[in-house]
């Protein structure tokens, strides 16, 4: 088995990274994305409360800052100079700036307790926030200057579970949230954005539990869970 897992190692390219490299201790990964050109990639790690930055092509990690807290999500903004990752342990989205292969913390934004998933329109306009254990959906308006970006608080709405996995569908006029534990869907309005306001249309039951992910077909009619 030792020998059948060597031969793997090798011949899949991958390289270890070194002591000297990586402090040794948990660290958890929760969320990737890419910066810039696909150059970079950054990590969102849970336990360790941190933002690892690897280099693609070297296959090592260049940086590693500071996140203040346990991270629950990451999600790139604009082209990936730009990040947002919510912080479950001090109740915040974090925006973030990568750049020169430093990862710094720009702004920090209360949103209701426990976020766990955040998602942006395709516009890039709002943003939307789960919170596990308040069982709220946060919406925040994100504002982008010449060199950096904002996020402001909308609307918080309650659901009538715990939410973890949402999805913008196409048309951005409406909201998929699933039930963290339960088999349940909900369908949110997001079509008011003047006000802000967000509308829960319903909840449909279905025989499931645990739901850890949610996409759409390729002709975007059909809804994979």
């Amino acid at each position: 088995l030792k020998m059948l897992l060597m031969c793997l190692l090798a011949g899949s390219g991958f390289r270890v990274a070194t002591a000297a490299e990586l402090l040794p201790r948990l660290r958890r990964p929760v969320g990737l994305a890419f910066t810039q050109n696909h150059q970079r990639l950054l990590v969102a790690n849970s336990r360790g409360q941190s933002l690892s930055l690897i280099d693609i092509a070297q296959q090592k990690t260049i940086a590693e800052e500071s996140s203040g807290g346990v991270l629950s999500d990451l999600q790139p903004l604009d082209d990936g100079g730009w990040m947002l990752a919510t912080d479950e342990s001090n109740h915040q989205l974090l925006l973030l700036s990568v750049k020169n292969d430093q990862v710094q913390v720009q702004q920090r934004v209360l949103v209701s307790p426990y976020p766990v998933r955040v998602v942006v329109d395709q516009q890039q306009e709002f943003c939307y926030v789960t919170s596990l254990w308040s069982k709220r959906v946060t919406r925040l308006r994100l504002n982008k200057t010449a060199d950096s970006w904002q996020a402001t608080v909308r609307q918080a709405i309650d659901m009538p579970f715990t939410p973890r996995e949402l999805l913008v569908l196409p048309g951005e006029s409406r909201l998929v949230v699933a039930d963290s534990f339960g088999g349940n869907l909900a369908l949110l309005d997001t079509a008011t954005p003047a006000t802000g306001r967000l509308r829960l249309l319903g909840v449909r039951q279905f025989p499931g539990h645990n739901v850890r992910g949610l996409g759409l077909s390729a002709n975007g009619k059909m809804l994979l869970v």
